[in-house]
């Protein structure tokens, strides 16, 4: 909706009730008919009898055009509201007058008495309230504590009398406030601005005030009447369980109801009908309440039983008894653990995770997880057997094999550190698992917030929500440096378990009823609808209030059970409920709101899939990812961790190991086995996990895409330089699956308006990102006739795409950037194409446009900065060289383009220094001044010398003698800087990745000796200093350290290709990373 307006609006009522004056004027009826017919939600209104009658005013369509799902064009605009209503349905109701409106309700609803019983009951005038906000529903609240304990009267009697009072304490205060205090604070803002805002809450107090204010938001009074019926409804619900199950509480916990003292209701979310949790406490004993059943619990307990060998590393059991739809349960609070602790808590949570991994849990954070002691323990196991993951709610373009993987991995249960993917700029991101979490975490995610202003009053304001809940586990973080107990943990328990997995099987299939709940989209979302549907503009018209729960509607897209899933969690939100979603995994289908729709999801199917799938590869994997999870949480700068590629065993005669080339080969097919144990396959395609940036210094593992940075394209292009034909077929099937996926990929690039729109928003244009991979892949696909035209056809379109792209990009680099296209075009051989001639324009223009000049030179300016960088991946230099390149080929705006060139040349001339080279301008570089400075292909020496020669080699003839003779001079000092680096990072065992490692920088190397730029014997000298580390220590990838990485630039299928390209650097038809020179 992008935020409702808190102006000023006229009130609803004839005479303005509310002004300045003490003065006001007392209406004879809290709430007229006229009143009542604005609570009416859409579908009751629909649902009306009779023609509305109009009065020419719109107030429903205007809002609803602002929704997401008015701009889904692949979808008619019925089926998008189908859940709410239809477009007809809508026009008919929207101008509707309030008079017609009221007369079609010819039935006043039950709420509205309930609401005029409890607010003209005894009224009491308070001149100093000290309920703040809540003072405008005193008298409502203290009727409805009335009526709550004449009806429990009728349960709690003799020595349980007591507990009236204690339930008449429970008051869902929380609830109450967040949808009272919106509107009176307006009020208060427009009214009473000029009175403190004590006067303000004894104002409330007064009963035409309170009326007022009621009248113009009739919309509160419903939803207030609401929650209390609700709670007058759970309270009686759990007396009743408390009476009747005294005996099993007695004799089960030793826990006697006579002698309760308190009653913690409201604690979590409000579900259906308002049930929540309950902490029950009598003679210092606590007693968990829970409304729903207790088969998550048994299935962890009956896990636990299968594991006997490991009795002491296996969580602890709270006792639960489940009866008559609801369980009692002992309480487990959290208790801080000793340092001493610490080791045997991680192993027992890496039991844990296994266990929950092989139940298909979900929602195992660290409020679910308790830690106490030295104990472990699942304190709310409603999320298991979760066979519909988040993923499956989805819609989704093409199918990522890795991201349907990685949805059930062990990492993503809860318990390992998963920041959340959307962090502020400014603060944590969020991380909520049980390892990760930190009170002060926040996420993108702005909601309505109350906040104190400096002269002592309150605004709201919509800002990032931030986790500060004090964390009681003070050495939580500490337990990070016990990585290793954690995943021993869970590799005994895993491998126990898929040995037994017939057993665990055959447990989970007894059970006669296999009801879970699912999370088809993260709670915080429902949270976020549901308090800006309290906003003041939706508390006075229900009808507009669905307008802001429409912002549910564009999800399921292509889901049977999209309208029902949909109406059920609109409804839910609209009676003030976090969505309850359960899922009968023997009924297939869906349980929401006690009505049960089909899902045909086939989830015994899956659930079996799952735990038979689970051998000693599938944990190898799943020990991996929490090892990446867990590195991701703990890096720290300057960390010099090594990754070892092993020297698995390949079935190929080495002969002649003394010739380096030998060597060379051998190691690259080395590398490539490691590529392969970390892969994914399912159903004929492939991919795998990564590591993305969400910031500097914050990561999160996520699926492989397109790129050829990090993604398939790269790995592609490893296989195409090992020659895969003459490998064995193992690896043969493997590239099959690889150009199968790429297929798939390329066949979703689409070329309609909101592809278009979304990729512009979401996609770069450089030749390391995703829409270059694909093109690359493509390419690579054209080689086998039996792909051709398939392949040929994504390949235009993809170029097709780009052309439309370009004009957005903000990157201009050659990573990200235009620059990326232009040395696409060139390594795919495209010059002669119209439409790639047509692409190269546009970028040239692009670049021109967006060039920086300046007294010292010209530059690109970083994205959302008005400073440049330098270096080739990144930096001005590269887009300078794209543009050389581009010049070379087509005779299009040239002299500009020289000119752009030279003045690049003279600003990076502006940060070089003799004795360092070329300064690097990144933030993170320059607040690491310790480090050493970066010699490599992505930042200084090594893309300053691959830059230069691209400039030369295109445009030399055209630049000026003195301009020659600078770059000449650049290349020399590149050369031998990077010739000097390179051979201290082989002696302190450095990164040997393409992007800023060893195999990248004597690639660069290899090509300047092959032009005489730099000694051969040298250069051989190197590599095999290169080649006694590597076969002493291993590799150290570019990424993260001690984690695995498949990438081209950072990890080991480019340490593959680059073993590879050394030892026989011939052409070959597509070499990115030297860029076609």
């Amino acid at each position: 909706m992008g935020g409702v307006s808190y102006g000023a609006a006229n009130p609803p009522y004839e005479t303005l009730i509310l002004t300045k004056s003490t003065t006001v004027k007392i209406m004879k009826n809290i709430l007229t008919n006229t009143a009542i017919a604005q609570t009416l939600c859409i579908p009751e209104r629909v649902a009306l009898g009779s023609t509305p009658t109009y009065n020419g005013t719109s107030s429903l369509l205007p809002t609803f055009r602002k929704l997401h799902i008015f701009n889904q064009q692949n979808y008619p605009i019925d089926d998008a509201l189908a859940p709410l209503c239809n477009l007809t349905d809508l026009l008919q109701i929207d101008g509707e007058s309030p008079e017609s409106l009221a007369k079609r309700q010819q039935n006043k609803p039950d709420w509205s008495s309930v609401f005029e019983k409890w607010a003209s009951g005894t009224y009491k005038q308070l001149n100093n309230s000290n309920h703040g906000f809540l003072t405008l529903i005193e008298d409502i609240i203290d009727n409805a504590i009335s009526e709550l304990e004449t009806d429990l009267s009728d349960y709690l009697t003799g020595d349980n009398h007591h507990l009236i009072d204690i339930f008449s304490a429970t008051l869902p205060t929380e609830a109450l406030a967040q949808v009272v205090i919106p509107s009176t604070l307006f009020v208060y803002k427009r009214d009473f601005s000029d009175k403190s805002i004590e006067d303000y809450y004894s104002l409330l107090s007064q009963k035409p005030v309170r009326d007022a204010i009621f009248s113009e938001f009739p919309v509160l009074a419903r939803l207030t009447s609401e929650i209390l019926l609700d709670w007058i409804h759970a309270s009686k619900t759990l007396a009743a369980s408390i009476v009747d199950d005294q005996l099993l509480l007695k004799s089960e916990f030793d826990f006697d109801i006579s002698k309760i003292s308190e009653i913690a209701a409201n604690l979590g979310d409000r579900h259906n009908e308002g049930c929540t949790v309950a902490v029950l406490k009598s003679d210092n004993k606590k007693l968990v309440y829970k409304p729903r059943n207790a088969l998550g619990e048994n299935l962890i307990e009956e896990a636990c039983n299968l594991l006997p060998e490991l009795q002491d590393a296996l969580p602890y059991l709270p006792r639960t008894r489940e009866i008559n739809g609801h369980m009692w349960q002992e309480f487990c609070g959290p208790h801080n653990f000793s340092k001493k602790q610490a080791k045997i808590v991680a192993k027992k949570l890496g039991v844990l995770n296994a266990i929950l991994y092989f139940l298909l849990a979900d929602d195992m954070h660290h409020e679910n997880i308790q830690i106490f002691g030295s104990n472990v323990a699942v304190i709310d196991a409603e999320c298991v057997l979760n066979t519909l993951k988040p993923i499956d709610f989805m819609q989704i373009d093409v199918e990522n094999v890795t991201a349907r993987h990685l949805a059930t991995a062990a990492y993503t249960i809860g318990i390992a550190p998963q920041p959340a993917n959307t962090p502020t700029q400014n603060s944590r991101p969020l991380d909520i698992s049980v390892l990760g979490y930190q009170a002060g975490n926040s996420i993108q995610l702005k909601v309505p917030q109350l906040r104190k202003t400096e002269n002592g009053g309150y605004s709201i304001k919509n800002e990032p929500a931030i986790f500060n809940d004090v964390d009681p586990i003070t050495n939580r973080r500490f337990l990070l440096k016990f990585s290793d107990s954690f995943i021993e943990g869970f590799k005994l328990a895993a491998q126990l378990l898929s040995e037994r997995r017939n057993d665990l099987f055959n447990l989970i299939l007894s059970h006669p009823e296999l009801s879970v709940r699912i999370l088809p989209r993260p709670t915080m979302i429902y949270s976020k609808i549901l308090i800006e549907s309290y906003h003041p503009t939706f508390m006075r018209n229900a009808a507009l209030r669905d307008a802001c729960l429409g912002k549910l509607l564009p999800r399921y897209f292509g889901k049977s059970y999209r309208i029902p899933l949909l109406r059920g969690e609109i409804e839910s939100i609209r009676k003030g409920y976090i969505p309850y979603i359960q899922y009968d995994l023997r009924r297939d289908g869906f349980i929401i709101n006690d009505q049960f729709t089909k899902g045909n999801q086939n989830p015994l199917s899956k659930l079996r899939k799952h735990i038979y799938s689970i051998n000693q590869s599938e944990i190898y994997r799943q020990c991996m990812y929490l090892k990446m999870s867990i590195t991701s949480a703990t890096l720290m700068k300057n960390d010099n961790r090594r990754t070892n590629i092993s020297k698995t065993k390949f079935n190929l005669t080495r002969q002649d190991t003394s010739s380096s080339n030998n060597i060379l080969i051998t190691l690259a097919y080395e590398a490539l086995n490691t590529v392969i144990d970390f892969l994914i396959e399912d159903e004929g395609e492939i991919g795998f996990a990564t590591m993305n940036a969400l910031r500097p210094d914050c990561w999160r593992i996520g699926p492989s895409g397109m790129d050829l940075y990090d993604g398939l394209a790269g790995l592609q292009l490893m296989f195409d330089r090992l020659d895969y034909e003459s490998l064995p077929k193992k690896y043969q099937n493997i590239y099959r699956a690889i150009e199968k996926t790429a297929l798939r990929f390329g066949d979703a690039v689409k070329l309609d308006d909101t592809s278009i729109e979304k990729n512009i928003k979401s996609l770069n244009v450089g030749l390391y990102d995703q829409l270059a991979g694909i093109a690359i892949s493509q390419h690579l696909c054209m080689k086998h006739a039996d792909n051709r035209d398939r392949a040929k056809n994504s390949l235009e379109r993809t170029i097709l795409m780009l052309k439309e792209m370009v004009p957005y990009d903000n990157n201009y680099d050659i990573i990200s950037g235009t620059a990326g296209t232009i040395f696409l075009c060139k390594l795919l051989k495209l010059q002669n194409s119209a439409l790639v001639k047509s692409l190269t324009e546009s970028c040239i223009d692009h670049l021109l446009s967006k060039l920086v000049a300046t007294s010292s030179g010209s530059f690109w300016p970083v994205p959302d900065t008005s400073t440049g960088l330098t270096g080739l991946a990144h930096g001005t230099i590269g887009i300078a060289a794209s543009l050389a390149l581009a010049s070379n080929v087509y005779d299009y705006r040239k002299e500009e383009s020289i000119r752009a060139i030279m003045g690049a040349l003279a600003w990076e001339r502006t940060h070089f220094s003799s004795v360092k080279g070329w300064a690097d301008l990144r933030p993170e570089a320059l607040s690491n001044q310790a480090s050493d400075h970066l010699e490599a292909w992505c930042h200084g020496s090594g893309g300053a010398y691959l830059a230069r020669q691209i400039i030369l080699d295109n445009v030399g003839n055209s630049l000026t003698d003195q301009t020659r003779s600078a770059l000449y001079e650049d290349i020399t000092f590149a050369v031998k800087q990077l010739a000097a680096k390179t051979g201290k990072m082989i002696l302190k065992r450095g990164s040997d990745c393409l992007c800023h490692g060893t195999i990248g920088n004597l690639i660069l190397l290899q090509r300047a000796a092959k032009a005489r730029q730099f000694d051969n014997d040298k250069l051989n000298e190197l590599i095999s200093e290169m080649l006694s580390s590597s076969l002493k220590h291993g590799w150290k990838l570019g990424g993260l350290p001690d984690i695995p990485s498949n990438g081209l630039m950072m990890g080991s299928s480019g340490i593959a290709w680059g073993l590879a390209h050394l030892a026989c650097p011939a052409d070959t038809d597509f070499n990115p990373f030297l860029l076609g020179i």
